[in-house]
């Protein structure tokens, strides 16, 4: 049996206080641990005027009539997920949003998640699950062509509501730079490519004929220098296709 925690607040647990601090972003990896040893299992009512509950018990009483209900295989429910979210509601009720395709989305983390959300609901708190899906986007693998059959990519969330949005790693090539961007591709008089430019998309786009200053992506933290650029030509390689649910491309 396995469970998974929040990797930062399993971490960063702090035993003088008995809870975990809230991380920016949850990522969620298997760690050999039964059930019964979460650290903290039980949980306050909301309105803090009655006895902590045992939170264990009311989810898995939900459980299993979510399961008689949909007809689900508790056999397929994996128990460490579940002790995982049970960890992150106890340590976060009013801000319960976890990953819920670890193992299996349908056979487990869905009913996993449902399960301690009605439990914090019961409680009088407010899971923050119920996010709206209106968009289909690209995912791990983009089918391109024959002798490449697919690309491998991730996109990661940059922005949100004009507010830059960033993803910390200790690996720090695995980093992003917030910020909604614009890529510009700067070339020479020969039309040869002399380096393509990563800037915010606010910010005024390089020129022909002006010099521009920047650093290598990722060489400013490894000491590499600073280079200059004239280019003779610019061209924007970025073109915005699909906003606020409307395509932009033009119609040919």
């Amino acid at each position: 049996m396995s469970s998974l925690f929040t990797t930062n607040s399993f971490i960063h647990y702090d035993a003088t206080f008995d809870r975990f601090p809230c991380p920016v972003f949850c990522f969620l990896f298997p760690v050999p641990c039964p059930l019964s040893p979460v650290p903290v299992q039980t949980l306050r009512p909301a309105d803090a005027q009655q006895d902590p509950v045992d939170m264990i018990s009311l989810t898995k009483g939900i459980l299993g009539r979510l399961c008689e209900f949909l007809g689900a295989e508790p056999g397929k429910i994996h128990e460490g997920e579940l002790a995982a979210f049970l960890s992150y509601a106890v340590a976060y009720p009013g801000n319960f949003l976890p990953v819920i395709d670890s193992y299996s989305v349908s056979c487990s983390g869905l009913l996993n998640f449902c399960a301690v959300a009605m439990a914090l609901s019961e409680l009088g708190h407010r899971p923050r699950g119920e996010n709206e899906i209106n968009v289909v986007g690209v995912g791990t693998h983009l089918v391109t062509c024959t002798r490449q059959p697919s690309l491998g990519c991730v996109y990661k969330l940059v922005e949100v509501r004009g507010n830059p949005r960033m993803k910390f790693s200790e690996d720090p090539e695995k980093s992003t730079v917030p910020g909604k961007k614009a890529v510009y591709r700067l070339l020479d008089s020969e039309g040869h490519p002399q380096l393509d430019l990563l800037c915010l998309s606010d910010e005024p786009p390089p020129q022909p004929g002006h010099t521009v200053s920047c650093f290598p992506l990722g060489g400013r933290h490894q000491g590499a220098p600073r280079l200059a650029v004239t280019p003779t030509q610019v061209t924007c390689l970025r073109q915005e296709v699909f906003s606020k649910g409307q395509v932009r491309v033009a119609k040919e």
